[in-house]
């Protein structure tokens, strides 16, 4: 009796392996564009993006003249936009600040590319919440 114990034991334990091998894993399971972003163009500004759904996000950053730096802080201007989510695009209305409603933005390696060739290099995983 002790026997068959250990074989439906151990019949359980190889089931239980098995059934986690054959579950599919998507490689862009773990993608995201949440994080803390490098812009070029606006050197030591914020540039964050944080998920507020599966399709939606909220981009959040400063701008500086020409960028940002204790020096000028008083002339930094915080802003927020609303973004949406397809994959590995993000579409950001950047119209609050003077830019157009649906700009592109594709993920490229370790950043976001957008139509100018301007790239947000990807610097943290996490957004960080400021003060904006």
């Amino acid at each position: 009796m002790q026997m068959d114990g250990a074989i439906s034991r151990r019949s359980a334990l190889l089931l239980a392996g098995l059934s986690l091998i054959s579950r599919p894993v998507l490689a862009d399971d773990s993608f995201s564009f949440d994080g803390s972003y490098s812009d070029p163009k606006h050197p030591g500004c914020a540039r964050n993006v944080m998920s507020k759904n599966d399709n939606e996000a909220e981009i959040s950053g400063v701008d500086g003249n020409p960028g940002c730096s204790a020096g000028n802080a008083d002339v930094q201007k915080p802003w927020r936009l609303n973004g949406k989510v397809d994959g590995k695009k993000i579409f950001v209305d950047f119209s609050p600040k003077g830019g157009p409603k649906d700009l592109l933005g594709n993920w490229e390696d370790d950043g976001i590319r957008w139509p100018d060739n301007n790239k947000w290099t990807k610097i943290t995983q996490k957004t960080y919440p400021q003060d904006l």
